[in-house]
């Protein structure tokens, strides 16, 4: 019994002086770093990153406000990820002092930090945000927080009201069953209707260091109080612009698959499609980015090919039509309507795109998740193209033109590629017999 306790003992101690090597290889699950939390404009909206000690370059967009905030927290490398992430529970301060701006080797700019509050709208087309700084920014926060109060004292008026409503609709039975045949002239309660809440949202006024730079390569540091500069904290910042602009972009949402969205950019793009096809355009305005640089602005542990450029979705353009055409010949137009998502239950879990209709119960409350058009392919087959109208002029949009293509496969053609597949086994098999026939 003590050979067995001696032997697992000596395994366990083997494998922990394994782990520490390994963990010594690796270096440690945590660790303390000066990093800088991001909110960068990407031509649409604020995203929101940090950049670890390993990236030493910032890219932001030229002439836009940029906000970062040195802070010193743990962070710890994710294998199954292959990134840094935030460990925010044991460690989070903010790194105070004055952010240095040099370009070259001199300090072109010192910065103090800021009161911002960005303003996230909630409607039809949301997606963009916007950026407020001092006095404003505490006005805006203000308003907004004025008007969540009000919907709260409105919610709370609703809820009175439906309790009340409920009693009266009781009281309202019993009087048509007491009141039998004559119970049609007694006129039923009203039931309320739940207050919108505000169609917008303002986050909480906070403090940062904001940039706004014009096209160029700068550097930036953190001067502490004490005057010297923070350890870790000097990196290189590209501002840059977009290489064309004003390109008509489609993102296109499958109707059975929500979350497999595709994005076309240039007219030339043909969609095949199988049989009979729904599904919805969104279309957008785009601008051209260098592929590293808007990679690493969205996220500076992104990765990205410096030698290629990509078109971005900046706004989506509003109150159109889709003209759809079969061959030669218009099959249609389609207006744009809001639809809403919805998560179908069952073990799936899959989803499905319904209408919105703001005045349906159902939506009490609610926004529409995306405003769009669909767009239904039959199973006909052949050529289809569709192209973006100007709703106030009836004029086509320039570079919207799109083709799609419905490919069929008939049962002789099923028939003929079945015949194909069979024909390894129709040569291979009399093959073998014949080897082992020879052996």
């Amino acid at each position: 019994m003590k050979k067995q306790i001696l032997s697992l003992t000596s395994v366990l101690f083997t494998l922990s002086l394994l782990s520490l090597d390994a963990w010594g290889q690796e270096g440690p699950p945590f660790q303390e770093q000066l990093i800088y939390s991001l909110n960068l404009f990407n031509g649409r909206e604020y995203t929101n990153s940090f950049m670890p000690l390993t990236e030493g370059s910032l890219y932001v967009l030229a002439d836009e406000y940029n906000v970062l905030t040195p802070r010193i927290t743990q962070v710890f490398y994710s294998n199954s990820n292959n990134r840094y992430d935030l460990q925010l529970r044991n460690l989070d301060v903010s790194a105070e002092g004055a952010l240095e701006l040099l370009k070259g080797n001199k300090v072109v700019q010192t910065i103090e930090k800021t009161p911002y509050a960005f303003y996230y709208a909630q409607a039809y087309y949301s997606g963009t945000s916007e950026i407020f700084l001092g006095e404003r920014a505490e006005g805006v926060a203000k308003q907004y927080q004025e008007a969540v109060d009000k919907y709260y004292e409105q919610l709370r008026k609703f809820y009175d009201q439906q309790a009340q409503y409920q009693k009266d609709l009781d009281e309202y039975y019993r009087k048509l069953r007491r009141a039998g045949a004559a119970g049609a002239q007694i006129t039923p309660p009203v039931e309320p209707k739940p207050p919108q809440p505000p169609s917008y949202y303002v986050t909480p006024v906070a403090e940062a260091f904001v940039l706004k730079l014009s096209s160029g390569e700068y550097r930036i540091r953190l001067r502490l109080k004490d005057g010297t500069i923070a350890e870790d904290s000097e990196k290189r910042v590209v501002a840059f612009k977009a290489r064309r602009r004003g390109r008509v972009g489609f993102e296109v949402i499958p109707e059975e698959s929500w979350t497999s969205r595709k994005t076309t950019s240039d007219p030339g793009d043909i969609f095949y499609l199988l049989g009979q096809v729904v599904f919805y355009f969104r279309p957008f305005i785009q601008d051209e980015y260098n592929d590293l640089y808007y990679a690493k602005l969205e996220d500076p542990q992104n990765s990205g090919s410096i030698e290629k450029w990509r078109w971005a979705n900046i706004s989506q353009v509003k109150s159109g039509l889709i003209q759809l055409w079969k061959g030669k010949e218009i099959a249609g137009r389609v207006g744009e309507k809001p639809y809403y998502v919805e998560q179908t239950p069952g073990p799936e879990l899959g989803y499905k795109i319904v209408d919105f209709d703001p005045a349906a119960e159902e939506f009490a409350g609610r926004s529409p998740t995306f405003v769009g058009y669909r767009i239904d392919i039959d199973p006909s087959g052949g050529r289809y193209a569709l192209n973006l109208l100007d709703s106030e002029e009836n004029k086509v949009v320039p570079g919207s033109f799109r083709e799609a293509r419905s490919v069929r496969f008939s049962s002789a053609r099923e028939r003929i590629l079945y015949s194909i597949s069979l024909l390894p086994l129709i040569i291979g098999i009399p093959v073998i017999i014949w080897r082992r026939m020879v052996r």
